[in-house]
């Protein structure tokens, strides 16, 4: 199979389409090493594939495809005869997100779990999802994002905690990186959606609680105010006496908090943690975690 790169203007944005077979490991393989070595093969190419001649990062009309269509959960229904297709499609079902116009992300969904079939590949998906993180993370770093407005690698990240878990940290990263966004990862009306599906999915496990505290630590330097409305789905009863979300607490706190100035911490618990808790002993502990941040706050606020 070999990628055909189609290039061409629409409304000012190059359209690259990655036509790969999903039931060809090679295929599969071949796309992975034009992504990670050309399109994102360094930072001045992610620049360049990210700005595209301009001075403002653009919405990218990057497309995986197979045999000339985009990817799509209907494909899954009727045109891809693969064993892993039924599994797919549950699981988009099942994270139960608003999907409609969203279809660069689920094709980017549906060509990771292809990947993520082969373990040789593994490695390579990581790599991809690592040079976004890395991209993003950059002082003059951009997010990469879809035509549809999901940030490219997302889906990716997703498709490894659900299919890879063992690589969570890498997913991890990605998500905090674009968290630093005001429209990244944990604060996106999308995005932020699927994590909290993605939480009850897995059961609230190790993993779910790793990337789940990240999610609320974010809050202490991008406060989400659409909070209240995706808290309802979390079930806390299953959070109470966690003690893996309380450990994976506190080093999300140390670690956003060794990159931001903490602003509000009372509000903070009260609003994203407590509810979520409901265990005093467990916030108190998470108190003296935040101590030495609060007190690094006050001294900013001084000598501003």
């Amino acid at each position: 199979m070999i990628i055909r790169l189609m290039r061409y203007l629409a409304s000012h944005k190059a359209v690259f389409n990655i036509d790969v077979d999903v039931n060809d490991k090679a295929s599969l393989e071949q796309a992975l090493d034009y992504l990670n070595g050309e399109l994102l093969g360094d930072v001045k190419s992610t620049r360049e594939f990210c700005l595209q001649g301009t001075a403002r990062n653009k919405l990218l009309k990057l497309r995986f495809v197979h045999r000339g269509d985009l990817l799509s959960k209907r494909m899954l229904n009727n045109q891809l005869d693969i064993a892993w297709a039924e599994k797919v499609r549950s699981d988009l079902s099942s994270l139960n997100v608003r999907l409609s116009g969203k279809e660069q992300a689920v094709s980017e969904f549906i060509f990771a779990h292809a990947a993520l079939s082969h373990p040789e590949l593994v490695d390579k998906l990581v790599d991809f999802v690592d040079r976004i993180t890395i991209f993003s993370s950059m002082p003059e770093g951009k997010l990469l994002s879809y035509s549809d407005l999901v940030s490219v690698g997302l889906m990716s990240a997703v498709a490894i905690l659900l299919y890879a878990p063992e690589e969570k940290d890498s997913a991890i990263a990605l998500f905090n990186a674009l968290g630093k966004f005001r429209d990244g990862s944990y604060s996106d009306r999308f995005a932020g959606a699927l994590l909290v599906r993605l939480y009850k999915e897995r059961g609230y496990d190790d993993v779910a609680c790793d990337v789940f505290a990240n999610h609320l630590a974010s809050f202490m330097c991008y406060p989400d105010s659409r909070w209240s409305t995706k808290i309802e789905d979390i079930e806390t009863a299953k959070l109470v006496g966690n003690v893996q979300l309380v450990m994976a607490l506190k080093e999300a706190l140390v670690r956003w908090g060794a990159d931001f100035i903490m602003s509000q911490p009372d509000e903070y618990l009260n609003t994203f943690i407590r509810p979520v808790l409901q265990d005093e002993d467990a916030l108190e502990q998470l108190t003296v975690v935040l101590e030495p941040l609060i007190a690094q706050s006050k001294q900013a606020e001084a000598e501003d």
